[in-house]
């Protein structure tokens, strides 16, 4: 911005305020008494020549300060500081001229965590006094340039939790192990550098008479240090010790292995090819071993039997080159706890059996692994991850896992290719979560589950949270969630539904989180949430949602804390107005700027934020309308009872009108029906097959006798597939398809499935070769939605009634229907 001072025409309330970047090269005692408010300041990238002693006391309140990389800066006092009580992170970072940090400083900051000093060009650091309450500090000293550490060049009289001297070498030619003996920090890193033999002796002396807990020494060139050294360390009990980024390709020779006070040692990336358990029985202290990103390959020898004898309890071996695991390769490690492989794109085949005894496995990763054979003894596994793996052919191995441990808890299996919940290779449906009764989550996104069936759950009564998430789902059946009583939260999406059956969520009564969002949901059902008071987040973003009823919403209306309703077709009309008002109550609209009135709103609402539709100023009362609405409703009376007793003969002459004067526009399918395997499909309920027999295959019959391949219901349908398939081939080789509805009819789900299937017929081929006959009045209100959707498209359908003047239009027009596929032209106007 090129400030050469602290403005001072700010806003006084600001809190956090960033000046880096700029060529401000003095601070003075009154820059910063119009901001007394400041919690956040950087200074970073100025020129900063000097700071004068109370330019920060004006700021009371002052939690985090930058004066990083001022290149000018070479010196600073204590008393900068006296009044910054909550100063909590104070960084130099790149000061390259600062030569000296006072030995007083932290005194006056109780709250201090992060002294960042790093590449600041310092050759000694003497901090005599720090304020009793500082706890968990860290402090940064990368990059500086002791060259010696020793009483007189580095003192820090603090209790750390952190020391940082990364990247100090080249410059440390003397090292004082009292020096380091005097370190109170809790974890120490001297990483990066790379320290002469006699040096590493006097280093590890200090280490072995310090309070230190963890001890980092990555990328130090450590296998060249002479083994007796490590032995300094015999005595200490070490937390961690992490030996990353060294080549430790010889493991069996190096030194450390000899430390039986270890408890974790960090073995990341240092280019070991194989281990062997003998190579660690010296550590019997050790209880958690990582090995991640090395080039392991083998465990344990091919013609050795040896079991490990260490108490291990965590095991890490990320992205190593292990192509299978032996039975005995964890042999001996009875209490290990954890066992992670992930990454080992090679694994083929994993055998943990009863020999193995991992009895008290509780967590096994596997993931990104492309698994032929698994075989797994593991009687008290609580959490297994499968996830990011490719292969089509595991899945029965892993229904066999599950059914051998009833103890699991969690389970991941997110991008594994999974295209059914079922188990393969078995005469009945058995689902893959059968018995696992104890399951607590379940992760299984990212999979292909085109249709998600009822009963696939109904083991899992203590499951908690599921994750069906971009698992490309198009339709989930009414009972698809049926036993999971207890659970919480329910992530769906990022599928490809447009519907939700309203009992689907019937029996799940403790649900508090739904995501729906990234779906094709055009319409909720008012039943949907019925019975859901405990519902706390909603999102139904990036939908098709043109209205949402408030009859939907009334169960949840005082109970939601969250709902995200975010893009989506919302028309803001009268109809809607009753939403505003809703959200902008207690409830927090999540993306409340992208909630917007699609372009089907009023005039001045398209494609204005939701809440700036104001119901009282444009659905107000019509007073012109009341005035005539007696007089309107009695001449609609008198039609609509003069067009009900002449409804028969009216509707008559204008299907022959229609005939007369539209029928050129009608694009015929070129094919005939005997083109196609089957003439005429009808598709009814079981409770209407003695009014099919009775009433309509006889005239059927009679009307149309060349239609010879007819297939009446299910007991037609090809023998040797199953019901759904039978039901998809059918429909496509048919010329014509009828599906007769009944009340009965729209309560069957398989019916609806088959509905479903007709329908998708002709969307997907453009040809109306589907017929709907109504046997009853139904309201439209208890019509599923498929039904309705269908209808609201204009597409051919029939009402059968009682009356014998009746029957003649009705045969007349289904013969017509029958006898032609008509191309679907939505230029056409309906009936």
């Amino acid at each position: 911005m090129g400030l050469i001072d602290v403005p001072q025409d700010l806003f006084p309330g600001v809190e956090e305020l960033d000046l880096s970047l700029n060529p401000i090269e003095y601070l003075y005692n009154v820059s910063f008494i119009p901001y007394q408010n400041i919690r956040k300041l950087s200074l970073y990238y100025n020129d900063l020549k000097e700071i004068a002693p109370a330019a920060f006391h004006s700021m009371p309140e002052l939690q985090y300060l930058n004066l990083g990389a001022n290149k000018f800066l070479d010196a600073i006092t204590s008393e900068m500081f006296r009044l910054c009580k909550k100063l909590s992170h104070l960084s130099f970072t790149g000061t390259s001229l600062l030569r000296m940090f006072p030995s007083d400083t932290l005194r006056w900051l109780p709250s201090l965590q992060m002294l960042d000093l790093s590449y600041t060009g310092l050759r000694y650091i003497n901090i005599t006094s720090c304020n009793s309450a500082i706890h968990n500090l860290t402090i940064d000293l990368r990059g500086n340039k002791f060259e010696a550490l020793i009483p007189t060049t580095f003192n820090i009289d603090c209790q750390l939790d952190f020391l940082n001297l990364n990247r100090c070498r080249a410059f440390i030619f003397l090292l004082d192990p009292d020096t380091i003996a005097a370190i109170r920090t809790r974890s120490l890193s001297l990483g990066h550098n790379n320290l002469a033999p006699e040096i590493w002796q006097l280093f590890f002396t200090g280490i072995g008479s310090s309070e230190i807990e963890e001890l980092r020494l990555r990328n130090t060139n450590v296998e060249d240090v002479y083994p007796e050294y490590f032995a300094l360390l015999g005595g200490k009990r070490l937390r961690v010790l992490d030996l990353s980024n060294n080549d430790l390709s010889d493991l069996a020779q190096m030194g450390f292995l000899t430390l039986p006070f270890i408890s974790t040692l960090v073995l990341d990336r240092c280019e070991i090819t194989h281990i062997d358990p003998t190579y660690f029985s010296r550590m019997k202290g050790l209880r958690v071993l990582r090995l991640n990103f090395n080039n392991i390959y083998k465990i344990g020898q091919d013609d050795s039997n040896s079991a490990w004898d260490i108490d291990l309890q965590e095991l890490y071996l990320v992205s190593n080159s292990i192509e299978i695991i032996h039975e005995t390769a964890f042999k001996g490690l009875t209490n290990l706890t954890k066992l992670v492989l992930r990454g080992n794109k090679d694994l083929s085949d994993v055998w943990i059996s009863a020999v193995t005894g991992l009895n008290n496995l509780r967590y096994l990763d596997l993931s990104g692994c492309l698994l032929t054979t698994i075989m797994l003894h593991a009687p008290n596994l609580e959490t297994f991850v499968y996830s990011n793996c490719k292969r089509l052919d595991y899945m029965s191995q892993i229904g066999e896992v599950f059914s051998q441990t009833k103890s699991i808890k969690h389970v991941f299996l997110g991008n594994s290719s999974i295209t059914s919940f079922w188990t393969p290779y078995t005469s009945n449906n058995i689902s893959l979560f059968q018995g696992m009764r104890n399951l607590i989550s379940l992760d299984v996104k990212m999979n292909q589950i085109d249709l998600l069936q009822a009963g696939l759950f109904v083991d899992l009564v203590y499951l908690i949270q599921i994750d069906l998430s971009n698992c490309q789902i198009k339709v989930i059946e009414a009972n698809a969630f049926e036993g999971l009583q207890r659970l919480h939260t329910l992530f769906v999406q990022g599928n490809r539904f447009q519907y939700l059956p309203p009992e689907v969520l019937k029996n799940v009564g403790q649900l508090q989180n739904i995501n729906l969002e990234d779906n094709q949901i055009r319409y909720l059902d008012r039943d949907l949430f019925v019975n859901k008071s405990k519902l706390k987040y909603l999102t139904l973003a990036d939908n098709r949602l043109t209205l949402v009823n408030q009859s939907t919403f009334q169960p949840i209306l005082n109970t939601l804390s969250f709902i995200d309703i975010s893009n989506n077709e919302l028309g803001c009309t009268c109809e809607l107005k009753w939403l505003p008002i809703w959200l902008a109550g207690p409830i927090t609209v999540m993306n409340e700027n992208y909630t917007r009135c699609s372009s089907s709103s009023f005039e001045k609402l398209r494609e204005k934020p939701l809440m700036s539709f104001k119901p009282g100023e444009l659905c107000g009362p019509n007073i012109a309308l009341y005035c005539s609405l007696p007089i309107v409703t009695t001449w609609i009376i008198i039609v609509l009872v003069f067009a009900y007793r002449h409804r028969w003969f009216l509707k008559y002459k204008l299907f022959l009108l229609k005939m007369a004067v539209i029928g050129y526009r009608e694009i015929r399918d070129a094919r005939d029906f005997d083109d196609y395997e089957f003439h005429v499909n009808i598709m009814f309920a079981e409770e209407d097959e003695e009014w099919v027999r009775d009433r309509f295959r006889p005239v059927l019959e009679e009307l149309l006798p060349e239609y010879e391949r007819k297939l009446y219901g299910d007991d037609d349908l090809p023998l040797g597939m199953h019901y759904y398939d039978a039901v998809h081939y059918v429909v496509e080789k048919s010329y014509k398809t009828i599906v007769l509805v009944s009340r009965a009819a729209i309560q069957d789900n398989w019916f609806i499935i088959k509905f479903r299937t007709a329908a998708d017929q002709v969307n997907d081929t453009q040809i109306e070769n589907m017929v709907v006959i109504f046997l009853e009045d139904i309201p439209d209100d208890e019509l599923p939605f498929l039904v309705r959707l269908y209808l609201s498209d204009r597409k051919p359908y029939l009402s059968w009634e009682e009356e014998e003047g009746f029957h003649e239009y009705f045969w007349q027009k289904l013969t017509k229907m029958l006898k032609i596929n008509l191309r679907c032209n939505n230029v056409i106007p309906p009936e």
